[in-house]
């Protein structure tokens, strides 16, 4: 079944048009004789899959039509070229998600999704050389947390009781106390960020609130948003996001005034998490007509950009350094920009890996986590001879067969050459991870200054081929 789902996405993103994108992965180095940008030209089903499901007989009608011109379809482009190595390390076993780091020595990696029983997280005081794992005692189902040096840290969850509490350790997490229980105010909260050991904020149903003294007592705001994200870069300017009753767009509430005064930013999409760098500089993953988009601002949340139509993972899909360096993770793709998200380059860390958070340090270290307690480490060393793809089909009724989402995907991995002929390994691809029983997924032929026509031979006998110009 993996292997069925994993052929169908990667006929998905060949199985497009001739023309540019600028979201189209490049490569640093000349990819030998293959160097160079190719684009879809033709595209033909050989031989449609077996078997009497509706998929197969409707693959089956497109075998008939023959070889098409690609631009009846969508686009893809195909890069050959360089890659960046990433070094693994698997820190335990648990299934990780967003990372951060305060300063150059102290990060933490939370669990990807809200934690039942015996919550924990991920806490390095020696830059990501180690990592230790903190087990949060008092409740039964962790929110968030925030942690504000190498002893202190902010928990908010629910209690064994359950009430929605903050809890705090000063002692690196070795020790946890309950300082507020938020239920003798009323309030339901979501997320929470403490700008510093004293001054935080807290966002949940239709409340905004803010500590000055470690969370020992709060200040409540009411508004309309249901909010779930908070994010401040000092204890005056900060911004809140919440859906709208549509829950197709959302509303940007932004603050220079510590709280006191919150000023509504109605969006065109629908925010699943973002990210400000300073009071102008913002980024935003989300949904906007039902189409996965990363967003970019540089007017403090006012106007705003797509830089991306690829659907980022909701945990921590993406990180910007500053204005033009960042990354961002799908499945098993890893893409960075270092002109503000005008053009990606693809870089790749392991075998069909669900990756979900993604962070960098500076211009060349960072750490992505992953499922099964894997994270990795940017190197300055590349690897050789690798291929990346982007593709978006834009005919409805065959994206409707393929089953593709209505996104750019992207794909990568690695090739091998031998007079005239190319075998593709597969390293990445957006959408989805998993692991599969197999790595290679066909090859073709190529000319230098003609044609690479591609075979692929996927599961159940379905055959294709596609034909790449220059």
């Amino acid at each position: 079944m993996k292997k069925t789902i994993f052929f169908t996405i990667v006929f998905s993103i060949f199985f497009l048009v001739s023309g540019c994108s600028d979201d189209t992965p490049t490569n640093n180095t000349t990819g030998g004789p293959l160097g160079g940008l190719w684009r879809a030209s033709e595209v033909q089903m050989v031989h449609a899959p077996s078997g009497s499901g509706q998929s197969a007989q409707m693959k089956a009608q497109l075998q008939l039509l023959g070889s098409l011109p690609a631009a009846t379809v969508g686009w893809a482009n195909l890069n050959f070229g360089s890659g960046r190595s990433w070094t693994q390390q698997t820190i335990g076993w648990q299934n990780l998600g967003k990372v951060k780091f305060i300063d150059n020595l102290v990060g933490s990696i939370l669990p990807q999704d809200f934690m039942y029983n015996n919550p924990w997280y991920y806490l390095t005081t020696d830059g990501g050389s180690t990592w230790n794992q903190k087990n949060i005692t008092g409740l039964s189902n962790l929110y968030t947390v925030s942690v504000s040096g190498s002893q202190v840290a902010y928990v908010l969850g629910q209690s064994t009781s359950y009430n929605v509490v903050l809890i705090k350790t000063t002692d690196g997490g070795s020790t946890w106390n309950q300082v507020f229980n938020f239920n003798t105010i009323g309030v339901s909260l979501y997320d929470i960020q403490f700008v510093n050991e004293m001054t935080g904020y807290a966002v949940g149903n239709e409340h905004i609130c803010k500590t000055v003294n470690g969370g020992l007592n709060w200040s409540v705001q009411n508004n309309t948003l249901n909010s779930y994200n908070v994010r401040f870069i000092n204890d005056q300017t900060g911004w809140v996001a919440g859906p709208t009753t549509s829950n197709n767009t959302s509303n940007l509430l932004r603050t220079i005034d510590g709280g006191n005064n919150w000023t509504t930013i109605p969006l065109n999409f629908l925010v699943y998490s973002f990210e400000f760098k300073d009071e102008n500089l913002g980024f935003a993953a989300g949904t906007m007509n039902n189409k996965p988009v990363l967003q970019k601002t540089i007017d403090g949340g006012s106007s705003w950009t797509t830089i991306l139509n690829m659907g980022v993972d909701w945990n921590q899909g993406f990180y910007f350094l500053n204005s033009n360096t960042g990354v961002a993770v799908d499945g098993s793709v890893l893409l960075r920009t270092e002109d503000g998200g005008l053009t990606w380059t693809e870089e790749f860390c392991d075998y069909y890996t669900d990756l979900s958070g993604v962070y960098l340090k500076d211009s060349h270290d960072g750490i992505v986590t992953a499922d099964n307690g894997k994270i990795w480490s940017r190197t300055t060393t590349t690897n050789d001879n690798c291929w990346s793809l982007a593709g978006e089909i834009d005919n409805t009724s065959i994206a409707n067969i393929v089953r593709s989402r209505d996104e750019t995907y992207f794909s990568g991995g690695t090739y091998v050459v031998n007079d005239g002929n190319i075998t593709f390994t597969v390293l990445g691809y957006s959408a989805r991870g998993g692991d599969l029983d197999e790595h290679t997924i066909g090859g073709g032929t190529f000319t230098a200054s003609g044609n690479l026509v591609l075979t692929l031979n996927f599961a159940n006998d379905e055959q294709w081929k596609i034909t790449f110009t220059r």
